[in-house]
């Protein structure tokens, strides 16, 4: 699903896959405690707030291409099932890009969303 965000021009393509592999992948809940704990110490900076965004967009894309809000959970017991992984933006901007993926429980379907067409992954997902 190639998705255009308003008001931003930031596009998210979204992908489903029967992905179980998430090696490299960062639990969303650990990034945010990290975030919670520098923001009690003074404050969040901007790259901590566009994270912020990002992730929001993120979800609202995967739930237009289908996710039904019921996660499986993955990794270590007491974290969050969704994943996330940065990537560098374009060199003009210095912007940090993120990827983020979510296991959805009732038919193991993984959803992929990102700021770049991933075409390995196959076609995404039509909205």
């Amino acid at each position: 699903m190639k998705i255009a965000d308003e008001p931003a021009t930031r596009q998210l393509y979204v992908y489903t896959t029967l992905i179980d592999w998430f090696f490299g992948w960062q639990d969303c809940t650990d990034l945010v405690t990290s975030l919670a704990a520098s923001d009690a110490a003074g404050g969040i900076d901007a790259e901590a707030a566009r994270w912020f965004e990002a992730f929001q967009e993120a979800r609202a894309a995967i739930k237009r291409a289908g996710y039904d809000g019921e996660p499986r959970a993955m990794g270590r017991p007491g974290h969050g099932p969704w994943r996330c992984s940065a990537i560098p933006g374009d060199p003009d901007d210095l912007d940090t890009r993120w990827l983020f993926l979510v296991k959805q429980d009732n038919n193991g379907t993984t959803f992929v969303a990102s700021p770049f067409p991933l075409p390995w992954l196959g076609q995404p997902e039509a909205a």
